[in-house]
């Protein structure tokens, strides 16, 4: 087996499972990203027909998501008005997997951005 054949076989690896891992993960960012887009356009549209007006940066969590006086009385970022509501729930200094997917958060990092 010479060099070429080595070469061949690898550069036949790289093609059959390399190339459509890469093109996997591109395809599943791409539609992640598209995903959260999607998810703070709901949330805009949620909180316009539910009439909740004014700039986002004022607007709390509980008021955005519609939550009822009872859970918001009980919730974390409620007792903690000063900082982000999704700092409230971190675990071991971790952000949760819930709070990163957030809409609402998403939607008040991206007018902070601005």
């Amino acid at each position: 087996m010479g060099a070429l054949e080595i070469f061949e076989i690898l550069v036949g690896g790289l093609l059959r499972f390399a190339l459509p891992l890469v093109i996997t993960l591109l395809v599943a960012s791409f539609l992640k990203r598209l995903d959260d887009r999607w998810r703070v356009e709901n949330l805009r549209e949620t909180m316009a027909a539910a009439g909740v007006s004014g700039p986002v940066q004022n607007l709390r969590c509980w008021e955005a998501h519609g939550c009822s006086p009872e859970r918001r009385d009980q919730c974390r970022a409620n007792q903690n008005p000063d900082q982000p509501c999704w700092e409230s729930f971190r675990v071991n200094g971790h952000l949760q997997n819930a709070c990163k997917r957030c809409a609402f958060r998403q939607l008040k990092l991206s007018t902070e951005a601005s």
